[in-house]
């Protein structure tokens, strides 16, 4: 556990630096070893902050396929709620590139509806999903509303 611990903090030492050994280093970790949901509870120390690191490195590192299912295991609860907007952020970005448009306008409204009324701190988080909704041609989509389902998940 401490070993894990310790590539962990070492990881978001090198996240700026280099993008590529932090990586490596959550990748090293091996929490199935030593983390068991019924010691631990399901959302304590259930490693959602690696989670969203390798997902986000992933993205970073322009291997966007593989970040998908990442963010997408980002499920909500308490720990993973700071992680949301980014995490619908990205999952707009991907299904863009996709071409996957109504997916990406909802994810990006989704975005917008979480920082409605957000702190000075997450506006470029809100302006990015902004300029994606009118990337995709859904602009105004989400403000302040909270979106209906996402389009199902074709591939």
């Amino acid at each position: 556990m401490a070993r894990d611990l310790s590539l962990s903090l070492n990881a978001r030492l090198e996240l700026s630096s280099n993008p590529q050994r932090a990586l490596d280093l959550i990748e090293s970790a091996r929490p199935e070893d030593w983390w068991n949901p019924e010691i631990f509870g399901a959302t304590v120390f259930n490693w959602t902050i690696e989670r969203f690191l390798r997902a986000e490195l992933l993205w970073r590192l322009g291997r966007h396929e593989e970040a998908l299912p990442w963010f997408e295991g980002l499920v909500v609860d308490p720990s993973s709620l700071p992680f949301r907007p980014v995490k619908h952020l990205r999952l707009g970005e991907i299904h863009e590139e996709r071409g996957r448009l109504d997916r990406a306008a909802w994810h990006f409204g989704r975005v917008i509806t979480l920082l409605n009324e957000c702190d000075e701190e997450w506006s470029p988080v809100k302006e990015a999903a902004a300029q994606g909704l009118r990337r995709v041609g859904r602009e105004g989509s989400g403000q302040g509303q909270r979106p209906a389902a996402p389009p199902s998940r074709t591939r």
